[in-house]
C-alpha cells in the first residue's frame, strides 16, 4: 500500500519541463492580452475617441471669437495755438478714440482701416485751425463734437458715436512747454549757417 501510495504521488507530480521557474496561468493571460485582436481592438478604440474629441472640439468646443473692441485708436495727435505767451493754453498733447455707431459698426471699421492716414491727416488739419478756447473746457465738449464731424466726413458716413480724448497734457503760456517732436533736429537744421 506504501509503494500505491508513492507511485500515486508521482504520478501527480509534475515532471520538470522548460517552463518550470514560470507559473502557468500568467504567461497565458499576457498572450491574450497582446494577442492581434485585441491589439486590433485598442488601437480602433482609441482612434474612435481620439476622433470623438476633435469632432467636439471642432463644432462645439472652439473658442468664440472674441468680438472687436468698441473703442478704435486714431493715434495720438498735437496742439499748438497760434499765440506764444499770455494766459491761455499754448499746447496740448492727447490720444484720440472713437466708438462706432451700432448700425454702421461693421461699415465704419472697413472704412477706418481703408482711409485711416486720411482721417488722422483731416484730423491734424481741424487741429491746425482750433483755438486755445477749445482746450480750456474741461469736457473738451466742443472739440471733441468738431472732431466727430470732421471724421465722419472723412469716412463718408455717419459712423463715428462717441470721440474720446486720453493723456491730455496742457501747457500754458509758453509752447515751449511741451516739446514737438523732431523740434530739435529741426532747429539745429535752420541754424546751421550756409556755405
Amino acid at each position: 500500500m506504501l509503494q500505491a501510495a508513492d507511485q500515486k504521488t508521482r504520478d501527480e507530480t509534475p515532471e520538470p519541463s522548460e517552463s518550470a521557474g514560470k507559473p502557468q496561468g500568467r504567461g497565458r493571460s499576457w498572450s491574450r492580452l497582446f494577442s492581434k485582436k485585441w491589439i486590433v481592438g485598442i488601437i480602433v478604440a482609441s482612434v474612435l475617441i481620439h476622433g470623438a474629441g476633435f469632432t467636439y472640439y471642432q463644432v462645439w468646443g472652439k473658442a468664440r471669437p472674441t468680438p472687436p473692441d468698441p473703442e478704435i485708436v486714431l493715434g495720438a495727435f498735437r496742439f499748438v495755438g497760434e499765440k506764444a505767451d499770455g494766459p491761455g493754453i499754448a499746447a496740448a498733447e492727447f490720444s484720440v478714440y472713437v466708438t462706432l455707431l451700432e448700425q454702421a459698426d461693421r461699415a465704419g471699421r472697413q472704412q477706418l482701416a481703408a482711409h485711416r492716414f486720411r482721417v488722422q491727416q483731416d484730423v491734424e488739419q481741424l487741429l491746425r485751425h482750433a483755438h486755445s478756447a477749445d482746450f480750456e473746457d474741461p469736457n473738451l465738449a466742443e472739440l471733441k463734437r468738431q472732431l466727430q464731424e470732421q471724421i465722419n466726413q472723412s469716412l463718408g458716413l455717419r459712423a463715428i458715436g462717441d470721440v474720446i480724448i486720453t493723456n491730455l497734457k496742457l501747457a500754458r503760456g509758453n509752447k515751449a512747454a511741451l516739446p514737438v517732436a523732431g523740434t530739435t533736429e529741426a532747429a539745429a537744421w535752420r541754424e546751421k549757417p550756409s556755405d
